[in-house]
């Protein structure tokens, strides 16, 4: 069986092209797979280059670019772009099951691809990916996990996915959701009546991971910062996984080219034995620094910036002013103290509002935002400020803690 592999990326995320495209040219191995790049309007340049590239070991190769860059950041714009490239896939006449490989995908091994699409067959379900429970928050308000299944999004779905879907046309919409394509469309995925989705062990979820090292044969990674609601995901590299999904910084790719290089040895090793021999034993872990510049930047700003902001916040000597000559003068008469003046009842604020509201019924974020005229977001910060109320669940509703 063929895959679809389909690459979607924004200006957000252009910047790991060249280390994906080099993990590829290392494993090669997907020349029996399709691979179709998705950029948005002003990525189409890097796309038309990485196929140039990818093509000398997979021929089987297009772009197909969207025709703007969509608004509204995180999740607005990846939604939307998933669904155009749902409905593009149908446009092109595509037959084949698809894996929607994001650019902080780090294929692990060769044969990778090939490895996706015989599971896909045997598990005999339209979605196929990793499967674990919709990130959500406890009482205290801490990150934790929901009650109700979701599936990654980073995942192989089906050629007829339109049939089975009522919510994609949802995306494209002006009541674009504001959480996850995956976590949006789960409750049909996981329906039995349009066939279900199936967990595999080849994808590892590691959501926004960063700082891989390795040590010892295992490659861990630390979870970096987020603000958004999510269980950390830092942690060691499953062996069972082909993909591994959220990895932010690229260093984990850096730390596969350097294994293939013979530079340091590693627990891939084993998954290309002819290559064993190859390796040159290291005791001293290797940690590969993030791609960004945030280091340098950082240098940068302790050695040229920092200095002239201290220089600047130097208190000047004091030189007394002619009137502070004479500290005290008896003729001088103290102001008598003010008249207290009752201040004017203040408006009730909106959170006082937004409370009394909850009080007396049980809201969904969509319908208490729109009764309140206020932005979703806005709303759902001002539920997190006050510590007694947290949104749950893709319906979305709003409970007490």
């Amino acid at each position: 069986m063929s895959l679809r592999i389909v690459v979607p990326f924004s200006n957000s995320d252009a910047h790991l092209m060249d280390g994906f495209v080099d993990l590829l040219a290392l494993h090669k191995t997907i020349d029996n797979h399709y691979l179709t790049l998705v950029p948005t309007k002003s990525q189409g340049e890097i796309a038309l280059k990485a196929a140039a590239k990818i093509r000398s070991f997979c021929p089987n190769v297009t772009v197909e670019q969207m025709p703007d860059d969509p608004e509204g950041g995180w999740p607005i714009a990846p939604n939307r772009q998933f669904a155009w490239t749902v409905y593009m896939l149908q446009r092109i006449g595509n037959s084949m099951p698809w894996f929607w490989m994001e650019l902080d995908c780090v294929p692990m091994r060769k044969f990778w691809a090939d490895e996706l699409a015989s599971e896909y067959a045997m598990k005999k379900k339209p979605y196929m990916g990793h499967v674990r429970k919709v990130p959500s928050r406890d009482q205290a308000g801490n990150p934790a996990d929901g009650d109700e299944n979701m599936m990654i999004g980073c995942a192989v779905y089906p050629h007829d996915i339109l049939s089975r879907s009522t919510l994609m046309q949802d995306l494209m919409s002006a009541k674009c959701p504001s959480v996850g394509f995956d976590i949006y469309l789960s409750q049909e995925q996981q329906n039995p009546s349009y066939g279900g989705m199936a967990h595999t062990n080849l994808i590892q979820d590691a959501w926004n991971t960063h700082r891989y090292e390795l040590i010892k044969g295992t490659y861990l990674g630390e979870s970096a910062p987020s603000q958004f609601v999510a269980r950390a995901r830092g942690g060691p590299v499953d062996k069972r996984a082909c993909i591994v999904h959220g990895v932010k910084d690229g260093s984990l790719g850096k730390l596969l080219m350097l294994t293939a290089r013979g530079r340091i040895e590693s627990a891939a090793a084993t998954f290309y034995p002819e290559a064993k021999e190859q390796f040159i034993p290291s005791e001293v872990p290797v940690k590969i620094e993030p791609s960004f510049m945030f280091d340098q930047f950082k240098a940068y700003m302790e050695r040229e910036f920092l200095p002239l902001v201290l220089e600047k916040l130097k208190p000047e000597p004091y030189v007394p002013h002619p009137s502070h000559a004479v500290l005290w003068d008896e003729t001088v008469k103290v102001n008598p103290p003010k008249e207290e003046v009752a201040e004017p009842p203040k408006e009730q604020l909106p959170l006082d509002i937004i409370k009394d509201k909850l009080t007396a019924k049980h809201y969904r974020l969509n319908a208490l935002a729109d009764e309140m005229k206020m932005d979703k977001e806005e709303l759902r910060n001002l539920l997190d400020y006050s510590g007694e109320f947290f949104v749950s669940g893709p319906a979305q509703w709003i409970n007490r803690k």
